[in-house]
C-alpha cells in the first residue's frame, strides 16, 4: 500500500521536448518548481509534427497554437491533453469543423479561442459540450450565423464571450438570455439592432459591452438599463445619437465610453456629462464644438479623451479641456493651432499629445513648459 501522508511524485516535463519546443521559438511558462505550464506559439512556426511535444509536458495547461500551421488531423493529439485550461487557435487558418471535433475531450477548458479561424456552426456542436467554458472568442469567424448562437446555448457558464460576423442577427441574440453570468460581451460588426438588444435586459453582470459597428440605436440601450455595474462601453459608429445614454445603468461605474465614428454632435454630448467617473472617452470624428466640450468639465477623473477628426473645436473649447486630469489627449486632424498649443501647457497632467495633421508649429516653449509629455506630431 502507498505510504499515507506522502506527497504523490510531481510529473517530470521531457527535457527533449523542451528543447526542441523553445529551438522552434516556442514561449513556455513554469511554475515555481519548474513545471512548464504554458506553451505561446505566436512568434513559433508549429505545425503538425510538433504538436506531439507538447503531450511530453504533463503540468500545461495553457497551450496557444496562434499562426500555426497545424491541421485537422494534427489536432487529434489533444486528446492526450485533457488537463488543458486554455486553448487558442487564433489564426490557424488550416483548422476546420473536423479538426474542432478533437475538441470534445478537453472537459476541463474554460477558455477557447477561435478568432479568425474558419469556424462555422457545425464546428460550435463539439464546442458546446465544453461546458466548463468561461471564455469564447469567436471574432472573425464570419460564417457563424444565428443557428450557431442555438448550438452554444448550453454554455451558461460563459462569463466572456465575443463575436464578430454579420450574420449573427437580433434572433440569434434571443440565446444570449440564458448567459446569465456574462461580464463581457463584443457584438461588434454583427448583424444586430435594438431589438436584438432586449434579450440583454436580464444581464445585470455584465462589466464590458461591445457592440460597436452595428445597427443598435439610442432605444436600444434601454436594455442596459439594469447593469448597473458596467464599466466599459463602446458604441463606436453605432446609429447612437447620445439619448439612449441616460438609459444606461452604472451612471457611477462607467470608466471607458467609445462614441467614434457617430458624427455626436453638441446635444448627444449633453447625455455624457452624467458619468462622473470616466476615465476614458473617444469622440473621434465628432460634429460637436466648443459648446460640446462644455459638457465635459464636471469628468474630474479623464485620463484618455479622443477628439480626433473634431473640425470644429477651437482654442476656446480647449480651456476646457485643459483643465481636465488628462495623461493622453488627441487632437489629429483637428483645427488646433497654436493659439491652441499654448492653452493646453496648464494641462500639466499630459503625459501623451497627439497634433498631428493639426496647424500647429513649434514645439519650443510647450516642451519648455511640458519637458515629460511625449508629443506625436
Amino acid at each position: 500500500m502507498p505510504n499515507e501522508g506522502v506527497p504523490a511524485a510531481v510529473p517530470v516535463d521531457d527535457a527533449e521536448a523542451v528543447q526542441q519546443l523553445e529551438a522552434a521559438g516556442v514561449q513556455l511558462a513554469r511554475n515555481k518548481g519548474g513545471q512548464v505550464t504554458g506553451a505561446d506559439c505566436r512568434t513559433a512556426t508549429v505545425s503538425d509534427e510538433q504538436l506531439a511535444l507538447f503531450t511530453k509536458l504533463p503540468s500545461l495547461t495553457m497551450l496557444s497554437l496562434e499562426n500555426g500551421q497545424v491541421t485537422d488531423e494534427g489536432l487529434a493529439v489533444l486528446k492526450e491533453m485533457p488537463q488543458l485550461t486554455s486553448l487558442s487557435l487564433r489564426r490557424c487558418t488550416n483548422v476546420t469543423a473536423a479538426g474542432l471535433q478533437h475538441l470534445e475531450p478537453l472537459a476541463n477548458l474554460e477558455r477557447l479561442y477561435l478568432l479568425y479561424t474558419r469556424t462555422t456552426d457545425e464546428g460550435l456542436v463539439p464546442v458546446a459540450k465544453l461546458t466548463r467554458l468561461k471564455v469564447l472568442d469567436l471574432r472573425g469567424c464570419n460564417e457563424i450565423t444565428d443557428k450557431g448562437m442555438v448550438t452554444i446555448a448550453p454554455l451558461v457558464n460563459l462569463v466572456d464571450l465575443k463575436l464578430r460576423s454579420y450574420l449573427v442577427t437580433d434572433k440569434g441574440m434571443e440565446q444570449l438570455a440564458n448567459f446569465k453570468k456574462l461580464r463581457v460581451l463584443s457584438m461588434e460588426d454583427c448583424g444586430i439592432g435594438n431589438e436584438g438588444m432586449q434579450h440583454l435586459a436580464g444581464l445585470t453582470e455584465m462589466r464590458s459591452l461591445n457592440v460597436m459597428r452595428t445597427l443598435v440605436g439610442d432605444e436600444g440601450l434601454k436594455a442596459c438599463a439594469g447593469m448597473t455595474q458596467l464599466e466599459e462601453l463602446s458604441l463606436r459608429e453605432a446609429a447612437i445619437r447620445g439619448p439612449g445614454l441616460d438609459a444606461v445603468g452604472g451612471k457611477e461605474s462607467l470608466k471607458v465610453l467609445d462614441l467614434g465614428e457617430m458624427l455626436i454632435d453638441n446635444e448627444g454630448v449633453s447625455h455624457v456629462a452624467q458619468f462622473k467617473n470616466l476615465e476614458e472617452l473617444s469622440l473621434w470624428n465628432g460634429s460637436l464644438d466648443d459648446e460640446g466640450l462644455a459638457h465635459l468639465a464636471g469628468l474630474s477623473k479623464l485620463k484618455d479623451l479622443n477628439l480626433e477628426g473634431c473640425q470644429s473645436i477651437t482654442t476656446e473649447g480647449l480651456k476646457v479641456v485643459a483643465a481636465l486630469p488628462l495623461k493622453t489627449l488627441n487632437l489629429r486632424g483637428t483645427q488646433t493651432d497654436n493659439s491652441g498649443l499654448e492653452v493646453l501647457m496648464d494641462c500639466t497632467t499630459l503625459e501623451n499629445l497627439d497634433i498631428g495633421n493639426t496647424n500647429v508649429f513649434g514645439l519650443d516653449d510647450f516642451k519648455a513648459k511640458l519637458p515629460n509629455c511625449a508629443v506625436k506630431e
